[in-house]
């Protein structure tokens, strides 16, 4: 499959979309429930701003995890109502597979929504350090991963040595399909680099940069 995971076009950086939660403050259950059904229906229409970057995640399908340490919200607003610990340990030691369905930016950051390949999950993360590719931690692909990582923590202005180095370890995994991902993964950071940061970040490195 030609088909590419990841489209450079994609930006994390999108239209900004504001919601007030200060108006939820105080309210009783009768009147919250009433506020609850409002701005649900204000904030999905508010979400058209970043369709675009959803859709893009949205095409690499059912290939995120959720990293350790994460509370998961659940899909209603205001997104105070969490899954059981349970639930959310069974997610992430089970390394459940998740889709992006929908993305949010707001003053302090960026939400995502993701919806589990079992349509048990429906649930709200933060963007990107939450989830992670999934593929990016297997024994071919973290070692390139790290030393991609390495590369913008320790970024230089001639890094031509270095991704020269990646790309040696990339064309050397066995696995073809693990092979493709690295090489692909490659270029987008070249483009990153060469943007000075100020581009996508590179869809294997989502979620591992800590």
């Amino acid at each position: 499959m030609n088909k590419k995971i990841f489209n450079r076009k994609t930006f994390y950086t999108v239209g900004a979309v504001f919601l007030s939660f200060t108006s939820l403050i105080g309210i009783n259950a009768s009147a919250a429930k009433t506020n609850n059904r409002i701005n649900t229906h204000k904030f999905r229409s508010e979400l058209s701003a970043n369709k675009s970057l959803a859709n893009s995640l949205k095409k690499q399908g059912y290939v995120y995890s959720i990293n350790r340490g994460v509370s998961l919200r659940k899909n209603s607003y205001p997104f105070k109502y969490t899954y059981s610990k349970k639930a959310t340990n069974a997610a992430i030691n089970n390394k459940y597979k998740f889709r992006v369905k929908n993305i949010w930016q707001y003053r302090n950051g960026v939400e995502v929504n993701l919806t589990s390949k079992s349509k048990k999950y429906n649930t709200w993360v933060n963007f990107p350090t939450d989830l992670y590719y999934s593929k990016s931690r297997n024994k071919n692909l973290k070692p390139v991963v790290n030393f991609a990582k390495q590369i913008i923590l320790h970024q230089k202005k001639d890094n031509k040595q270095n991704i020269n180095q990646l790309t040696l370890m990339s064309k050397n995994i066995k696995s073809s399909k693990d092979r493709k991902l690295a090489l692909q993964f490659v270029g987008q950071l070249k483009h990153y680099l060469n943007k000075n940061g100020k581009a996508e970040l590179p869809f294997l490195l989502i979620g591992n940069m800590n």
